[in-house]
């Protein structure tokens, strides 16, 4: 999969009119949106935009197009009601990355997915982000050597769902 995030694609952008090149983003060569819907999503411009542009090429589309995760309870302007959403609070980040992939595989099962041979996590944590912005159930450790620990066994048992054959930690 390939992943067009803005604050990623700084050299890319650079001297590009935004107003033409997210009609080329978000237009005929995409094949899904996710929008991540957030109360900050649902007041800025350039996000709003890029929806609108969304919208405008979803009805030329045979299958969804439009594949929204919420954060939380925002009315996002276009997006009918009756529209199925993931709620991240509700899922997870695991469970709706899941979601998502099966959801891509569904529409797209002809295309071969390249399964990596080596899969290489790192945690470079801020604690108090972690806990001011996520919930996390209340038998996370709140110090900084022990949240890693319980992270690396979290996602350990993950993976352990997935088709990944082998698994090891290179490193503590």
């Amino acid at each position: 999969m390939k992943v067009f995030f803005a604050r990623s694609e700084n050299v890319y952008l650079f001297g590009k009119s935004l107003t033409s090149e997210i009609q080329y983003i978000f237009g005929p060569d995409t094949k899904f949106v996710v929008p991540i819907i957030s109360k900050n999503y649902a007041k800025k411009r350039w996000p709003k935009y890029e929806f609108k542009t969304a919208k405008k090429e979803e009805p030329r589309r045979r299958f969804e197009f439009i594949l929204p995760i919420r954060l939380d309870d925002v009315n996002l302007n276009g997006l009918k009601e009756d529209i199925v959403y993931i709620d991240l609070r509700k899922e997870g980040i695991f469970r709706t990355v899941d979601i998502l992939i099966e959801k891509l595989r569904e529409i797209y099962p002809i295309e071969e997915m390249i399964v990596p041979k080596v899969w290489v996590a790192t945690f470079g944590l801020i604690v108090e982000d972690i806990f001011e912005n996520y919930e996390l159930p209340s038998s996370v450790p709140r110090d900084y050597g022990h949240l890693c620990n319980w992270l690396e066994k979290d996602l350990m048992k993950s993976l352990s769902k997935t088709s990944i054959e082998a698994l090891r930690l290179l490193e503590d």
